[in-house]
């Protein structure tokens, strides 16, 4: 990091960074992996490097909600999605579609956690992405689980369960 900082090297720094962001967040300094994650970010947009943002929003994002800060993960995870589109980046926009139904299930909103692994595995279909189409198919596998024990108890206590997607 440092021969990167006397040589002015932005994408070694910005790597670099990136990296310490990556082990801060794993020992569980999450103060040390913001700042880490935000100094790689500040790098990649003056840079211009429009693919290291969205990566460095995605972890961003993936930071806040280890922290259940989840407006902000879902903040960070729109940011990343929104970039990849603009690049085309089809594998990126499937993680971030993925991110969001993540997200979606941990705050309770099925259904949106249902359409959103719906279009990450469209596009890990299409891509033959056989890792991202199985974390898929495992989400959407968890939702349909719980909507069956959803309807289960419904019926328990005499409530109607309605979906709009059944």
């Amino acid at each position: 990091m440092q021969i990167n900082e006397r040589l002015g090297d932005q994408d070694g720094m910005a790597s670099g960074y990136h990296h310490l962001g990556t082990l801060a967040q794993r020992r569980g300094d999450h103060e040390e992996a913001e700042r880490r994650y935000q100094q790689c970010l500040q790098i990649n947009k003056q840079l211009g490097d429009h693919a290291g943002m969205a990566a460095s929003y995605g972890q961003l994002g993936i930071l806040a909600q280890d922290q259940e800060n989840y407006e902000e993960a879902g903040h960070c995870y729109r940011r990343s999605l929104q970039i990849s589109k603009r690049l085309g980046n089809q594998v990126e926009i499937a993680r971030s579609y993925s991110a969001l139904g993540n997200l979606a299930y941990l705050s309770g909103d099925y259904e949106r956690a249902r359409h959103c692994h719906r279009q990450s595995l469209q596009i890990n279909e299409r891509l033959g992405n056989q890792l991202g189409m199985s974390s898929d198919y495992r989400h959407l596998g968890m939702l349909a689980q719980n909507r069956g024990i959803t309807r289960r108890l419904s019926v328990a206590i005499g409530s109607p369960y309605r979906s709009t997607n059944d």
